[in-house]
């Protein structure tokens, strides 16, 4: 649908030949690598962030390792 949106509002989108279409916000880290395990200035504290385009397709590997990890 927001594609198709802005397809009404340009319609030269429409022949752009977009393939794949991308909805949400960039996350990516300075040195382009994602971070996953205890922060290391805040005792408890648990991430996995910046994983950038990859998040979804990640996101259950690394929470169950997530999870491993904080119950060990």
């Amino acid at each position: 649908p927001i594609l198709e949106m802005g397809v009404n509002r340009m319609p030269m989108l429409a022949t752009a030949g977009i393939h794949t279409f991308f909805n949400g916000p960039e996350s990516f880290t300075p040195d382009d690598r994602y971070y996953l395990g205890e922060a290391p200035e805040l005792s408890g504290y648990w991430m996995a962030t910046g994983y950038n385009s990859i998040g979804i397709v990640s996101s259950g590997g690394a929470g169950m390792a997530l999870a491993q990890w904080i119950n060990d």
